[in-house]
């Protein structure tokens, strides 16, 4: 390989243009396919009144055990969400908060 050889002895300089921006990394990708997760959820009844518990409950898509589902709440007259509880998924991704 001559033309190696005369690159290492002397140094070279190349310029090319790119075909893809030069500040990515192609040879590290990822590719995701299928559904995006999902949570559904009901509540026990439709309307909230102060004073009366409300049941929470619903299950994740593709189903797993032992999945983290957060509960958030916005409290009346608030702009922000606070944490109410973290439950953990069960048999076919159910979860449940009483």
């Amino acid at each position: 390989m001559p033309w190696l050889k005369e690159v290492l002895a002397t140094g070279t300089t190349l310029v090319a243009d790119c075909v893809i921006p030069s500040f990515t990394n192609p040879n590290n990708l990822s590719i995701v396919t299928g559904a995006p997760p999902s949570v559904s959820i009901g509540a026990s009844t439709g309307i909230a009144i102060y004073g009366n518990a409300i049941h929470v409950g619903g299950a994740v898509s593709p189903a797993a055990v032992g999945d983290t589902v957060s509960i958030w709440a916005q409290p009346s007259g608030t702009a922000s969400f606070v944490k109410l509880n973290d439950v953990q998924t069960t048999t076919n991704g159910v979860w449940f908060r009483p």
